[in-house]
């Protein structure tokens, strides 16, 4: 993959650390959900929304692994984000 293209996906990750940062931080997110509007998520909610983003910002820098990394990486951020996800559901 060219310079150009890594680097295209190393904004889109920036631009989700930013929105994750900015609702730790601020402890709200607001987003538009198709058919059901604009919602607004404060405090825990919005920091775990945060937190998703960081991890999820991770997925587009796998481009800059060695090729023969970006399946090992690939798979680690998976079962880390699926743990992320439902762990709290099967845990209760």
């Amino acid at each position: 993959m060219k310079t150009g293209a890594k680097l295209l996906f190393a904004s889109i990750s920036a631009v989700l650390i930013f929105v994750g940062v900015l609702a730790i931080t601020t402890q709200t997110h607001t987003g538009y959900a198709r058919y059901l509007g604009e919602r607004t998520v404060m405090g825990d909610d919005a920091i775990w929304f945060g937190q998703t983003c960081l991890l999820l910002a991770l997925l587009p820098l796998l481009v800059w692994l060695p090729k023969r990394w970006v399946g090992i990486g690939a798979m680690v951020l998976w079962v880390i984000l699926m743990v992320w996800l439902f762990a709290p559901f099967v845990l209760r």
